[in-house]
C-alpha cells in the first residue's frame, strides 16, 4: 500500500510540477517542489478537520487558496534563526524529549518504555518515577504542543497592529514553531487517537479555540469571508505549515510563513 501511495503521489506531483515550471521558469527545483507540496496540502486539508461547508463553496475557497500558493513570491532563503542550544538537565524533561523523538521516528505503538529509558539514560524503573505510563508521556507531549501553539498566537498578535498584520504574524509564528520542532508537531498530528476519549475531547476543544482565534482575525481582515469558510482556510493554512515543516526538514521558517500567509491573504490576480 505504501508503494502504491508513493507512486500515486509522484504522478500527482509531476502533473503539477511540469506546468508550474512552464508558468514560472524562474523557480528552482526546490521551490517548485515546495509550492507543489503546499498546493496539495491545501487540497487535502479537509480530511484533517470536521468543518462543514457546501461542496461548491469548499472547492471555491480551496481553489483560491491553492492559486495564491502557486503565485506566491518566495523570500530569499536565509541562515537558520535558531541555534541548537542546550538541552534541559532534568530527568523528566529528558524522558519527554527522548520520547517525542522516538514517537516521531517510530510511532507511539512501536516504542517501548525500555527504549525510552535507554535513550534517556535510565532504567524502566527510572521512567516510572516521573511518568506512570507511556500514555502519560504521550499526554504530556500533546499538551506541550498545544500550549506552544496557543502561546504562538499570543506572541504573533503582540507584533501586529491591523487584522492583516495579525494574520501574517500568526503565520510567521506558527511556521517557526513547526520548523523549529517538527518532531513534536509530528507526534501532535499523528498520535491524537491514542489518547483516552476525555483527554482527546479536552485537547480538541483547545485546538478549536486556537482555530477560532485565527478565523476571527481572518474575518476582520476579509469581511466577505463567511465563518465556516474562514475556519476552512485556517485549517488549510495550518496543514500547509505542518506538511512543509515535516516533509522538508531544513526548510526555513520565513518561506513556510510566506506560503501560509498566502493561503489566508491571497493577492489580487
Amino acid at each position: 500500500d505504501r508503494i502504491r501511495l508513493a507512486a500515486l503521489s509522484r504522478r500527482t506531483r509531476a502533473r503539477l510540477s511540469t506546468p508550474l515550471r512552464t508558468l514560472r521558469p524562474e523557480l528552482s527545483d526546490h521551490a517548485v517542489g515546495t509550492l507543489v507540496t503546499a498546493t496539495l496540502s491545501v487540497a487535502a486539508s479537509p480530511v484533517t478537520h470536521r468543518v462543514a461547508l457546501a461542496r461548491k463553496a469548499a472547492v471555491d475557497v480551496l481553489s483560491e487558496a491553492a492559486d495564491s500558493v502557486l503565485r506566491v513570491t518566495l523570500p530569499e532563503p536565509g541562515p537558520s534563526e535558531t541555534a541548537p542550544g542546550l538541552a534541559p538537565l532534568g530527568k523528566r524533561e529528558g524522558i519527554l524529549t527522548e520520547s517525542i523523538r522516538l514517537f516521531a521516528e517510530h510511532s507511539f505503538h512501536e516504542v517501548t518504555l525500555e527504549q525510552i529509558g535507554a535513550a534517556a539514560g535510565l532504567p524502566p524503573s527510572g521512567v516510572y518515577r516521573h511518568f506512570p505510563s507511556k500514555h502519560a508521556i504521550l499526554s504530556a507531549a500533546m499538551w506541550r504542543a498545544s500550549e506552544r501553539t496557543t502561546a504562538a498566537i499570543t506572541d504573533g498578535l503582540s507584533r501586529a497592529t491591523t487584522p492583516a498584520e495579525a494574520l501574517v504574524a500568526l503565520a510567521a509564528r506558527y511556521s517557526a514553531l513547526c520548523v523549529e520542532d517538527p518532531e513534536i508537531m509530528t507526534v501532535y498530528l499523528r498520535e491524537t487517537t491514542v489518547l483516552e476519549a476525555a483527554e482527546l475531547r479536552s485537547l480538541r476543544l483547545q485546538q478549536r479555540r486556537n482555530v477560532d482565534e485565527w478565523a476571527t482575525w481572518l474575518q476582520r481582515a476579509r469581511p466577505e469571508v463567511a465563518s465556516a469558510a474562514a475556519r476552512f482556510l485556517v485549517h488549510a493554512a495550518l496543514n500547509v505549515a505542518t506538511d512543509l515543516a515535516i516533509g522538508y526538514r531544513g526548510i526555513d521558517a520565513k518561506t513556510v510563513g510566506a506560503i501560509v500567509a498566502a493561503v489566508l491573504l491571497p493577492e489580487p490576480a
